[in-house]
């Protein structure tokens, strides 16, 4: 009696599973949460094991994922793709760690190196690349095939269609997770059960036009067939995946007969004396270099020696970092600067620290230099597109740079007509006070802002119908900061100009102390 009521038991758990599985996969209308889901896996996986007799087909130990769905063409992957496990408490990392060392035959005195990275919830995806070049995307579904879903998958903003990197294994096959930010979500949120509903959702339609007006990101984390391995660690490869050039100046939305691009970018270093080589370095990310970093650099010799604690500046680092060339729409800096998105931030995070860390120069000087991972000791600045893109980093990447400058920005509809971006945020940066007011309908974010405009300043006689005026666009966007009771300092300049430099020299070394003030050094 005993067995048939555990088996019964163990029957009512896989209708369960096989019922929350047809809705979490298949349907994208998930009725439990993602916690209560994995519990209910892990109760099936721990009957089977402490009863050997209960072995189900439809059990997590056998099958993953789902059935690939009709409606698309299915294809094998090339290497199987599994599910991940989870780790529910301390227990499950213990006991996972007790696998490893019975499995290798080790004993408590080895040492294992581990490679952390965060769970993020999404939907899992295979991308295949051949010679650099985007061939095929595939869903995982039953971890043996999966729905060929290449056209939909082209339209996420962080999958390259192309990768330029001498180094790259030719025929790669990279698996991530295809997924939506919380703060994206909030825009949408009317319409979908939650952030994984609407990834999935969207990732499964049937016209990629679809797909393309959902903010989707994607985050890569394994591999499945690969030719030639020229990798040994987890780390090797993710710093591997991070070698292809996030603006790499071929995107669609170029305007490259008319346009000029820069396929090499100049970073200026500034290091000021009163840094001490190993400290923990509090950095400040400048646009359009080399402009005002004489001006940066005056306010660092002077106000980090200043023996007036209230007009005394931290040993900053001033990176100063080209552009990608020309100017507005249908251009490479416009591409970057304009656009409404993370891509600036992780340029910056991911290819633009990294360079000047490993810089030959720089290493010689300062053996021990390392940058602080506290965004409160991260600034950015620049002015006009360079100013929006300074908030834009900071609004989108929060967890990466949280002390922002813009002079005279461009909080205007200046994104291109034709970027992705559009579906989401039609008027560029003039969402942020107009159109969606993003400042003040979004939940509140933890940054410091400095705002400027000039009273001439461009566009300021055009009428609101343009969204082209820069004048309108500062006021707004500095009364929706108090609004939204943010910590911010807003200027407004008379007879002045766009940029006006003799703003700059008569008011950065102010911006820059009230900018960095309560900041502690690590």
């Amino acid at each position: 009696m005993g067995s048939i009521s555990i088996k019964k038991k163990y029957l009512l758990k896989i209708q369960q599973l096989k019922k929350n599985n047809h809705l979490y996969y298949e349907k994208s209308t998930p009725k439990i949460s993602d916690r209560e889901f994995d519990i209910l896996k892990k109760e099936i996986l721990e009957l089977e094991k402490k009863y050997g007799f209960l072995k189900d087909k439809e059990s997590p130990s056998i099958s993953v994922g789902y059935k690939p769905s009709k409606n698309f063409v299915k294809s094998k992957h090339r290497v199987q793709m599994l599910s991940l496990s989870n780790a529910i408490d301390k227990e499950d990392l213990q006991n996972f760690e007790k696998r490893i060392f019975n499995f290798l035959n080790l004993n408590k005195n080895n040492i294992i190196e581990y490679s952390v990275e965060p769970k993020i919830d999404g939907i899992s995806a295979s991308l295949t690349y051949k010679n650099g070049k985007l061939v095929t995307g595939l869903s995982r579904g039953n971890g043996t095939e999966g729905e060929i879903i290449t056209e939909n998958l082209k339209t996420v903003s962080d999958i390259p269609k192309k990768i330029n990197s001498n180094n790259f294994p030719k025929d790669i096959d990279i698996r991530g997770e295809v997924f939506i930010a919380n703060s994206d979500f909030e825009n949408i949120k009317d319409n979908f059960a939650n952030p994984r509903n609407a990834a999935s959702g969207s990732l499964r339609q049937k016209n990629p036009n679809e797909t393309k007006k959902i903010p989707l990101k994607f985050i890569a984390y394994a591999f499945g067939l690969v030719e030639p391995i020229n990798f040994k660690k987890q780390s090797e490869y993710l710093k591997l995946l991070k070698e292809s050039k996030i603006f790499s100046g071929d995107d669609k939305t170029l305007d490259l007969k008319n346009k000029k691009v820069r396929k090499e970018r100049k970073i200026f270093v500034y290091i000021p004396n009163s840094y001490q080589d190993g400290d923990k370095a509090p950095i400040m990310v400048m646009h359009d270099g080399p402009s005002r970093l004489d001006l940066v650099r005056n306010a660092l010799d002077n106000l980090t020696i200043s023996e007036n604690p209230e007009r005394k500046l931290p040993p900053f680092i001033a990176i100063s970092v080209q552009n990608g060339g020309d100017d507005s729409k249908g251009s490479q800096r416009g591409l970057e600067y304009d656009t409404m998105s993370e891509r600036l931030a992780l340029f910056i995070e991911n290819e633009v620290l990294p360079a000047v860390l490993s810089d030959e120069v720089i290493r010689k000087a300062y053996p021990n230099l390392v940058f602080t991972k506290n965004p409160w000791g991260r600034a950015v600045m620049g002015c006009s597109s360079g100013g929006a893109a300074a908030l834009t980093m900071g609004w989108f990447r929060p967890d990466l740079f949280r002390r922002l400058v813009t002079y005279s920005g461009t909080f205007v509809d200046q994104q291109d007509d034709d970027a992705p971006e559009e579906n989401v945020y039609p008027l560029g940066a003039w969402e942020y006070h107009s159109g969606k007011k993003l400042i003040e309908n979004s939940e509140k974010k933890p940054l410091r802002i400095f705002t400027h405009v000039s009273e001439s300043d461009n566009g300021y006689k055009d009428p609101e119908s343009t969204y082209h005026n820069w004048v309108m666009a500062n006021e707004r966007t500095a009364s929706a900061l108090k609004a939204k009771d943010y910590d911010y300092r807003y200027i407004f300049s008379l007879n002045s100009k766009h940029c006006d430099r003799r703003v700059f020299e008569l008011t950065l070394a102010d911006t820059l102390i009230w900018i960095w003030r309560g900041y502690q050094s690590e």
